[in-house]
């Protein structure tokens, strides 16, 4: 006579149907908790730390991406497929759904405050946007940039050393030693105001940024608040491309970004005149 041999952990609650009614409340309270943390961390990197599209200029849109995948919608619809009343360790379960969803959060939080802009660093013929993983506020000799890696994005004016031995010191240091180059060498920022004639004098031709009607039409939305003639245009560097950076020639302060690399332009507009 065979024994029959009893093993519980055999032995699985009967599966709730898929869309079982007691599914629906877990899943809504976890995705509006979800919806409101997440949204409200984007909705305050996006207006303070990545103003004028900088989230697309640094690339950290695609860790934006991530926490909305993971957090609002993978986080919720797991807990809509495991939940089940009858299971004897759901807790066990939805104790691992909320440590896999946290730690996606908490990395993709950290990743965009390493990457959102500390300065705005205007050097030579551009502007660069200085990450708080490259920012050393700590080394500036000028109080208004000793700032917060916290804080909004700081216009600032990068010149280089005038003393020759102290110069080539530093090109030899860029060079050879991978130091860091001047538009992250805060103690070599100037007041961004006084500097502010040198800035708009590096600014673009209008006309030949603009010649075809797809990049009027990036332009129109600006017309309507600016005539033409007040805006500035400069190229400003993200991570892996250029856009165009719209100053107010008043006072060069930031009006917006237009998202067309001002190098290819121009190159193309060349390459058309010789064509023809």
């Amino acid at each position: 006579m065979i024994k029959t041999i009893n093993l519980p952990f055999l032995h699985q609650p009967t599966a709730s149907p898929f869309f079982a009614k007691e599914k629906i409340k877990p899943f809504i309270i976890h995705l509006v908790i979800s919806l409101l943390v997440s949204l409200s961390f984007l909705l305050f990197a996006i207006n303070f730390w990545f103003p004028h599209d900088f989230m697309t200029l640094t690339g950290i849109n695609h860790i934006a991406l991530m926490i909305i995948g993971i957090d609002v919608i993978l986080g919720p619809l797991l807990t809509f497929i495991v939940y089940n009343v009858k299971k004897k360790h759901l807790w066990l379960d939805l104790t691992f759904i909320a440590v896999l969803q946290a730690s996606a959060f908490i990395y993709g939080a950290y990743t965009i405050y390493q990457g959102h802009p500390v300065y705005i660093t205007f050097n030579a013929d551009r502007f660069t946007l200085v990450s708080a993983r490259d920012a050393t506020p700590e080394q500036a000799k000028l109080k208004e940039y000793k700032v917060s890696t916290f804080g909004k994005p700081k216009l600032a004016y990068a010149e280089a050393p005038t003393d020759t031995e102290e110069r080539n010191a530093f090109l030899f240091a860029v060079l050879f030693q991978n130091a860091p180059d001047l538009d992250r060498r805060v103690d070599y920022y100037k007041p961004y105001q006084a500097n502010i004639d040198n800035i708009l004098a590096k600014s673009l031709s209008a006309d030949k940024l603009f010649k075809q009607d797809k990049h009027q039409a990036l332009l129109k939305p600006y017309l309507s608040n600016y005539e033409l003639d007040s805006l500035a245009f400069l190229p400003i560097q993200g991570k892996e491309t250029f856009m165009i950076y719209v100053l107010d020639r008043k006072n060069a302060q930031p009006v917006g970004t237009i998202n067309l690399d001002p190098w290819e332009i121009q190159t193309e507009n060349s390459a058309k005149l010789n064509v023809q």
